[in-house]
Parts: structure tokens; C-alpha cells; sequence
């Protein structure tokens, strides 16, 4: 059984593709969630409240779905399955799932009573402000409790390469937070609260869509607690770490809004909507490729593999910058087009719309160092190696708390948005270079050469779509809904068209392995 699930699996190439076009369906709906937020509230202290409320249940989110529960469980999981000990990993998760639901119920309870403690420590909100995020975070709590039982469950589906749950879940988690919140409002005259509600709902369904995936694989859940078992004893070996290591990143979030909450009313508001668009990237590509190779690494690591492992390494990374360098460059030369396309309605004004698009350009730099910093990162743990990405990441949370103290005071929230993306670059460099030193030759020469190619074609790119973009400005004045998106509509197809011929003059490595990819499947689309 164990063999045929593994054959099963989906390839690299195909898990990306599936993780990337239902991730990039999630992402979309994270923007429609802020258009309708932006239209109903605009940029001020409700918008404000829920981002300092968002700041605790997410990163209780990204640590145990998006990060440490998955990654410590897939390496130990996916051994069992390559020995054929299927029944040994799901004893092993049934414990892992019980100590979860634990675990939530006490988060949920210790958060519930602490809230206003808690919000005092991450914020600097006072009065009405402050005790309506209180509000909205003892509401969005519940939803921890779902998202431990969804890391083990992600987990479990993505062991045998099933990537499809995970990606529709976020998307359906997503889709509840708007749909619900403003069902809410419109029928039922609730104001923000009702987004919050839609988050806990969101968190549920969540995971209620791995159950059946997990239910077809074979997957039996035993309600007992089965602490002596050796997965059980590995398992909490890489979590801790892995805790600590993942949650840097949302960390530096928390660290941020803590210092931005203090910058006056619409800051908050103001910095959530440009992350939403910078991370758009960083989601769909970054965490997309990074999951999607990290079985296959974890598998060929513990099969002994290792010249698989480098390969998996290095076309992950290859893949990434191929894609996230002129994600970037586009992002920038067309980004105040974009905000105005998406969120220029209702109470958000012309005047939000340079707000954001001024906070962007010091997002937009850190784009390609958290994008690679995933795939360096699960390149430790997919050889079992915590200790490293933990010294550097604290090192880098520390590095992220002292510039956002000294850049806050010369630029206000610009300086913020720089300090993130400063600390992103740094991530992804220590992590590259000690990968290195522990693996050996990670066919660097092929990363560089992609990476030069990369920057010279998303360079191109960027100084063409300038003035065409002003250009546009003058001819079409974006005063219609339609013209915006007209405007975003011709800039990204010339700078896909113009990034494209020069992949093609430069001869990248990726656009073959794309263009064979794409003839294969029509092949089989023909036979």
C-alpha cells in the first residue's frame, strides 16, 4: 500500500503548479477581502483594530499551519511511509493530533483571560482603540484551536504529496473571513467584529477539508496519547526548534505593527494593505515551491540520496529567483496603478491610495529574500538540521528589532517596511551560506547564473515599463474603475512579454524545463 501511495505522489513540477494556481486563488481573495474592508471602513482605526487584533491569531497560524507543526511532522511521517510502516505514522499522528487539541484548548483559554495583558505588550494603542482590538482578538482566538489540528492534518496530506487540501483550504479560510463579514454587515449591521467572526468559521473549514483527503490515503486516528513512541520523541526534537525558527518572520510582523500602532491613526491600516500585495509573492511562489520540494528532499535526504537532494535544492531555487526577481520589478514599476485598480473605491481615497503605494517600494526589496530563505530553511529541515536556522534567525529577529528602533525614527513607517525587508535579505543569505558549509556543493554556479540572468532581464523589464506606464497616465486618465484596470491589464501583459524575449535571448535554464513541461502535457492532452 505504502508503495503505491508513493507512487502516487505528485511530482515536483506538477505539486507546484497545482499549490501556485490555488494559492494564487487564496491570495486573490486575501485582496478582495481588504477591497470590501477598504470600501466599508477605509484606511482608519477600525481597519487599525483588526490588524493589531490579526497579529496574535496569526502568528499562532503561520507558526503551527504555515510552519513548525508541518515541517517537524512531514520529515518523521514521510520515513514511516518509505519503510511501509504506514500504521506506526498514523499512531504516531493520532498522538501528535491529541496533544494538539490539548494544547489548543489551553491557548484558547490562557488567551481568552490574558487579552488585554497581551495586547499591551504587542501594542501601543490606547483608549476606544485598544479595547476594541481586545474585542476583536478574544473573538479571532477560537480559531487557534482549529489551526493546531490543521497543522498535523496539512501535514499528513502533504507526507504522501497531496498538496490540494492545504491550498484549498486557505482559499475557502480566506473566502469565509469576507463572505461572512459582510453577510454580517449588510443583513445584520455588524462592523468589523462580523470579519472577525469570519475568521474563526474560515479556521474551521480549514480543516475540515483534509479529513476526507486524510480518510482516502488510509489514514486511521487512534484516540490515544502515546508519548514513548520514537516518531513521537523525534517529532518534538525538531519542534521546538522549528518553532522558534519559523515564527522569526512573524515576529518581525509583531514587532513592526507594535512600533507602527504607535505612528497615529491609518498606519496600520496602511501597512497591512501594502504587505497584502508584497506578499503576494512571497505566498504564492516562496511558500508554494518550498512546500512542494520539501518531501521530496526529506525523502531522498533520509533514503540516502543526497545528490538528489542538491538537485531538488537547486532547481527550487533556481525556479524561485527565475520568477520572484521580476515579480519584484513589475511589482514596482506598476504598483501605485495596481493599489488604485484594487482599492480605489468607497472610503479609500486617492490620498490612502499613494499611502500604501509609498510604503510598497520598501516592501517590494525584501520580496526575493523571503522567497529563498523558505527553501534554504526547509533545506535544513529536510536533514533534520534545526540548531543553525535557529541561531540565525534569532539573530535576525534581533537584527529587525534594533533597525526598526533607529530607521522609525528618521522615516516613520517607510523606515519599518525597510527594516523587514533588510532583515529578509539578511535571512536568506546566512541561511544560504551555512546550508553550504553543512551539505558541501549545492550547484551554487547554476543559482548565480540564474540569479544574473534574472536581475538582467527583470532590469529590462523595469526601465521599459516606466514610461509606458506614464504614458498611459496621460492618454487614459484612471479616473473610471475600468481604465484602472485597463492600465494594470497592459502593463503586466508588456512586462510578461518583455521578461519572456529576454529569458528566451538570455537562454535560461527554466524557460526549458517550463516550455518541455507544457509539450508534455499537450502530448497527452493529443494522445
Amino acid at each position: 500500500m505504502s508503495e503505491v501511495k508513493k507512487q502516487r505522489g505528485q511530482s515536483f513540477v506538477k505539486a507546484t503548479t497545482i499549490m501556485a494556481v490555488l494559492s494564487l486563488v487564496s491570495s486573490f481573495l486575501g485582496i478582495v477581502r481588504n477591497m470590501v474592508m477598504n470600501a466599508i471602513f477605509g484606511l482608519g482605526t477600525d481597519q487599525d483594530c483588526y490588524q493589531a487584533a490579526f497579529l496574535i491569531p496569526d502568528l499562532i497560524f503561520m507558526m503551527l499551519v504555515g510552519g513548525a507543526l508541518s515541517s517537524a511532522f512531514i520529515p518523521i511521517f514521510s520515513v514511516y511511509i518509505s519503510n511501509g510502516e504506514d500504521d506506526k505514522g498514523y499512531r504516531m499522528a493520532s498522538t501528535i493530533m491529541n496533544l494538539a487539541i490539548i494544547f489548543a484548548f489551553g491557548l484558547c483559554l490562557i488567551g481568552e483571560i490574558f487579552t488585554p495583558q497581551l495586547m499591551r505588550i504587542i501594542t501601543k494603542l490606547t483608549g476606544d482603540r485598544f479595547w476594541l482590538a481586545v474585542k476583536l482578538t478574544r473573538i479571532m482566538f477560537f480559531q487557534c484551536f482549529f489551526m493546531c489540528l490543521c497543522g498535523v492534518a496539512q501535514g499528513i496530506c502533504q507526507s504522501y504529496r497531496n498538496f490540494t487540501p492545504s491550498s484549498v483550504g486557505g482559499a475557502l479560510y480566506t473566502s469565509c473571513t469576507v463572505g461572512i463579514g459582510y453577510f454580517l454587515w449588510k443583513f445584520f449591521g455588524f462592523g468589523i467584529e462580523g470579519f472577525a467572526i469570519g475568521v474563526v468559521i474560515g479556521a474551521l473549514v480549514n480543516f475540515l477539508v483534509h479529513i476526507r483527503p486524510m480518510k482516502k490515503e488510509g489514514f486511521r486516528y487512534y484516540p490515544k496519547i502515546d508519548l514513548k513512541q520514537e516518531g513521537v520523541r523525534k517529532f518534538f526534537g525538531l519542534f521546538w526548534p522549528m518553532l522558534l525558527g519559523i515564527s522569526v518572520t512573524q515576529i518581525n510582523q509583531v514587532v513592526i505593527k507594535r512600533f507602527g500602532s504607535g505612528l497615529g491613526d491609518s498606519v496600520l491600516s496602511a501597512m497591512g494593505n501594502a504587505t497584502t500585495i508584497t506578499e503576494l509573492p512571497v505566498t504564492l511562489f516562496g511558500a508554494t515551491i518550498s512546500l512542494a520540494v520539501f518531501p521530496a528532499m526529506s525523502q531522498h535526504y533520509a533514503s540516502g540520496q543526497v545528490d538528489e537532494y542538491k538537485k531538488d535544492l537547486s532547481l527550487s531555487m533556481r525556479t524561485m529567483m527565475f520568477i520572484t526577481i521580476p515579480a519584484s520589478a513589475g511589482l514596482m514599476a506598476i504598483r501605485e496603478p495596481l493599489i488604485r485598480a484594487l482599492y480605489r473605491q468607497g472610503m479609500f481615497t486617492e490620498e490612502n491610495v499613494h499611502a500604501v503605494s509609498v510604503l510598497m517600494i520598501f516592501y517590494i526589496i525584501g520580496i526575493v529574500g523571503y522567497c529563498c530563505r523558505s527553501v534554504f530553511s526547509r533545506g535544513f529541515y529536510a536533514i533534520n538540521e534545526t540548531k543553525v536556522p535557529v541561531r540565525i534567525n534569532i539573530t535576525i529577529l534581533t537584527l529587525n528589532i534594533i533597525l526598526s528602533m533607529i530607521f522609525v525614527k528618521f522615516w516613520k513607517a517607510k523606515g519599518l517596511a525597510l527594516a523587514y525587508s533588510v532583515a529578509g535579505l539578511c535571512s536568506m543569505t546566512l541561511l544560504g551560506f551555512f546550508l553550504k558549509r553543512r551539505i558541501g556543493n549545492m550547484r551554487g554556479r547554476e543559482m548565480f547564473v540564474s540569479f544574473i540572468k534574472s536581475l538582467i532581464g527583470s532590469c529590462v523589464m523595469f526601465i521599459a515599463l516606466i514610461p509606458i506606464r506614464n504614458y498611459l497616465m496621460d492618454v487614459m486618465p484612471p479616473d473610471r474603475k475600468l481604465i484602472q484596470i485597463a492600465h494594470v491589464a497592459i502593463l503586466i501583459t508588456i512586462g510578461a512579454i518583455i521578461y519572456a524575449v529576454m529569458a528566451l535571448i538570455l537562454r535560461m535554464q527554466e524557460v526549458s524545463a517550463v516550455t518541455d513541461f507544457m509539450k508534455k502535457k499537450f502530448k497527452k492532452k493529443k494522445a
